[in-house]
């Protein structure tokens, strides 16, 4: 009887990998990101992209304490009005308040669907300016997303990270590519996980775990009742 049921497991857990791996094929044929990622046998961001529906935090630009167990994920775009609102209101206090004290780490994802990638269009050109910085200058990230937010149009964007002391030549060298894997991870998570049409989408978690999923900016009393939720739950 106990060879039989471990038998059992054992058959099931193979007849559940072979379809979670039908399951991959196939989506990787719409979904590049998925086929790379396949190809690069990453399958944990896989599983939290079909499965688990927490956003991938590998080499992303965060906020604060990087050792902070709450963490925000902000899927966003810096040229919308929505944006700003967050930061010119919400962010002041989880700066004030959390961030600053090491309590809270506040990461940003870009805002961007399959369409808007593949089409190449404005949308893309930001996500990838700022996936460029991420990688060339990560202490610039946030100054550079936050003043990303007052240009009407990428044609100013060259100008921004110039003034930030980021090497014009390499910025356009990295601007010039039409493909990107972070910008790719984004929107494939954005279509994944029903974000389009919905602006900014929040994450609130600890290490990516438990998440409280906000649609919109949300009021600050209640990102804040929010966060004092975790707060309990660590004893603070």
């Amino acid at each position: 009887m106990k060879h039989a049921f471990i038998l059992m497991i054992f058959v099931t857990m193979f007849l559940l990998a072979l379809s979670f791996a039908g399951f991959l094929i196939s989506a990787s044929s719409s979904v590049p990101y998925t086929k790379e990622k396949i190809t690069q046998g990453n399958f944990t961001n896989l599983f939290n992209l079909y499965f688990t529906g927490n956003p991938a935090l590998d080499n992303r630009p965060c906020y604060g304490n990087p050792n902070a167990t709450i963490t925000l994920v902000e899927y966003s775009r810096p040229n919308s009005g929505a944006s700003r609102e967050f930061y010119a209101n919400d962010f002041q206090e989880l700066e004030s308040n959390y961030i600053r004290n090491g309590k809270l780490k506040l990461c940003h994802k870009n805002h961007i669907s399959l369409g808007e990638y593949n089409e190449k269009a404005d949308t893309f050109k930001y996500a990838l300016a700022l996936s460029c910085v991420n990688k060339m200058a990560g202490d610039r990230y946030m100054k550079f997303y936050l003043m990303l937010q007052n240009t009407s149009g990428p044609g100013e964007i060259n100008n921004v990270a110039s003034s930030l002391g980021i090497s014009s030549q390499d910025f356009q060298t990295c601007m010039n590519s039409s493909d990107d894997e972070q910008v790719r991870e984004d929107a494939a998570e954005v279509d994944r996980f029903g974000m389009t049409g919905v602006m900014p989408r929040y994450y609130l978690s600890m290490d990516g775990f438990d998440s409280t999923t906000i649609n919109g900016v949300p009021p600050i009393d209640d990102l804040k009742r929010a966060i004092k939720r975790y707060e309990v739950v660590l004893g603070d």
